[in-house]
């Protein structure tokens, strides 16, 4: 039975023991690729996919090989169902906004799937103020109301006393 891919840390391993086996004039013996596919429970084919990949250069001091990491990261496993989640979201009144759970009757996503995409940003936290904001004219009327009172009282002035 095949072993699973190798890791970043395996890959590296394994090149740095062909790097160990490989002689002065910058061949690799006899059977190094087989010896190394061994260790690391792979296909020799592997081994020598990591080794062309890095391609070795002997003479450049600065840079001896490539990366050889592994290409297959943030482009496996399901692909998304969901593509325009921010635009859905945004469709959706503040209100229904407040919790994973009130977005998901909304949207018609599961709690789950809202999750996992606000995990990967696909969306950001957004609060409202705890004390919504009055409307102009109300404000207005407030305000008038509230002065009128403080003219009509005896005694009473608009200023602030200072503090001494």
């Amino acid at each position: 039975m095949p072993k699973p891919n190798l890791t970043d840390d395996e890959r590296n391993g394994a090149l740095h023991q062909l790097l160990a086996l490989m002689a002065p004039d910058g061949t690799m013996p006899r059977g190094a690729f087989a010896q190394v596919a061994e260790r690391f429970g792979v296909a020799r084919h592997t081994i020598r996919r990591i080794w062309h990949r890095a391609s070795v250069d002997v003479t450049n001091p600065r840079q001896l090989c490539q990366d050889v990491s592994s290409r297959q990261k943030g482009r496996s496993g399901r692909k998304p169902k969901h593509t325009s989640i921010a635009d859905v979201i945004k469709d959706v009144p503040m209100v229904h906004r407040t919790s994973f759970a009130s977005m998901a009757a909304a949207t018609n996503i599961p709690k789950s799937t809202l999750h996992a995409y606000f995990k990967r940003g696909a969306f950001v936290k957004s609060s409202t103020p705890a004390k919504r904001l009055v409307p102009v004219p109300k404000k207005v009327a407030r305000d008038t109301m509230a002065n009128d009172a403080n003219k009509a009282a005896p005694g009473t002035t608009t200023e602030s006393p200072g503090v001494l």
